[in-house]
């Protein structure tokens, strides 16, 4: 059975405001893998970075190279 929001397509508005947001990159970076979760490969594993644009995920990966540097 699908779940009902998933499956309407009667064009209604669903409301976003329980999701929170971000404003920049380097929040992302420090949101989804914060150093707790760095130090966990499973909980890595569970995270991803998703834009619709590559130069935010190009972005996100330099800062996620460097960070493996450090």
């Amino acid at each position: 059975m699908g779940d009902p929001t998933g499956e309407d397509c009667s064009g209604a508005r669903q409301s976003l405001q329980l999701i929170g947001h971000i404003n920049n990159i380097k929040d992302a970076v420090d949101f989804l893998f914060s150093p707790h979760v760095l130090d966990d490969p499973t909980a890595c594993l569970q995270r991803a970075f998703l834009s619709p644009r590559n130069v935010f995920v190009d972005e996100f990966n330099d800062i996620m190279h460097c960070q493996e540097i450090m």
